[in-house]
């Protein structure tokens, strides 16, 4: 499907970047600067396209392939993610695809969200979503919040939180996570898969402020739990906790896991 000609387009200049900061090996080994959970979806998409019957192709189709081939030929970085996001949401609107194309198209369109959409959203809506995590914050250490500045519950001072320290890159992932397990069962995009979405970012907005609210509760450990050793305790209970929401979910909704 030609959403995906787009793909190596939009992904490469991050590959480049990781491969000159921190060498072949160094880049290779942080995933070339790209979530692992991005790596694993986008091999999902196309293990599901591989095995798809192929539905029929109309002039449609073919306009969008010649728009997303010169989309993926000119040198213009971040913005063919909107390629990939137009052509997937095509895919998704066309109701001649077989079952598997839909589920690759929701893949792809939801790898979007972590690689393009939710930076975008940061700086257009930066203050007001950080101004929601401070005061979901405030709730936790019994403080009041001031736009993204948080008073320490038990010192004087004050915690900033700043834009990668944001819920909404971590609900990115959660999204496309769950979007891609459920897609894998083929799960139909009805009240009950909005419904366990909607859990998914909830517990993913909340291992965040829980985390953000142990720095305020305890300043002196700042270095553990906001350094690498922190950020990868988090980043590991949100996936697991995601992968268990969503296995949760499609029991619930009837699908048989193999």
């Amino acid at each position: 499907m030609s959403m995906l000609l787009a793909v190596p387009n939009a992904i490469w200049n991050r590959i480049l970047t990781g491969i000159e900061t921190h060498g072949l090996i160094g880049s290779a080994l942080a995933t070339f600067e790209i979530s692992a959970i991005v790596w694993l979806s986008l091999c999902l998409a196309i293990s599901i396209l591989w095995k798809a019957e192929r539905g029929r192709t109309d002039w449609l189709d073919r306009v969008l392939f010649l728009m997303v081939l010169l989309a993926t030929a000119l040198p213009i970085g971040a913005g063919t993610w909107l390629a990939v996001t137009a052509s997937s949401a095509f895919y998704l609107a066309r109701k001649n695809l077989a079952p598997e194309e839909k589920a690759a198209a929701a893949i792809i369109l939801a790898v979007t969200a972590p690689m393009f959409w939710s930076r975008r959203l940061l700086e257009v809506f930066g203050p007001t979503v950080l101004s929601i995590d401070a005061y979901l914050v405030s709730l936790v250490t019994g403080t009041e919040s001031v736009a993204n500045v948080v008073p320490l519950p038990n010192a004087e001072g004050f915690l900033m939180i700043a834009t990668p320290c944001s819920s909404l890159a971590n609900v990115s992932i959660g999204l496309l996570l769950w979007t891609s397990w459920t897609q894998y069962f083929r799960m139909p995009f009805d009240l009950f898969f909005w419904i366990w979405c909607a859990i998914v970012c909830s517990v993913v907005v909340a291992i965040n402020v829980v985390r953000i609210s142990l720095i305020g509760y305890y300043p002196e450990h700042y270095e553990l739990l906001h350094g690498a050793g922190g950020n990868a305790v988090t980043s590991w209970l949100t996936t697991f906790a995601i992968l268990f929401i969503s296995y949760k979910g499609t029991r619930r909704a009837g699908y048989r896991l193999h």
